[in-house]
């Protein structure tokens, strides 16, 4: 592994038994990775400033990680534990502007 990186694993569980796997978005600053397997790995640059990642699955409530400063660590293993988002769909009906 390059020096100036880290590995960074994922593992995705979902509380409903009935999803084996589900599509998942991680944002982690400007980068946006995308994957529908339930273990992931991907490689962020070292920096002395803080990284954060925002983990978000349909269906599921999103997971926002602590801010993480990767200057002196090599790998990191996050266990994502998604809850279904149980709230109702909000209806919207647009109006007619002439109205």
């Amino acid at each position: 592994m390059e020096a100036d990186s880290v590995k960074v694993n994922f593992t995705f569980n979902f509380s409903d038994q009935n999803t084996i796997s589900n599509p998942v978005q991680i944002k982690v600053g400007p980068y946006l990775f995308r994957t529908a397997e339930n273990d992931f790995e991907r490689k962020v640059d070292k920096s002395e400033m803080p990284i954060q990642f925002k983990i978000t699955s349909i269906g599921y409530f999103s997971i926002e990680s602590k801010p993480i400063v990767t200057k002196e660590i090599d790998s990191i293993f996050i266990e994502v534990n998604f809850v279904e988002d149980d709230r109702p769909l909000i209806h919207y009906q647009g109006m007619n502007s002439n109205d």
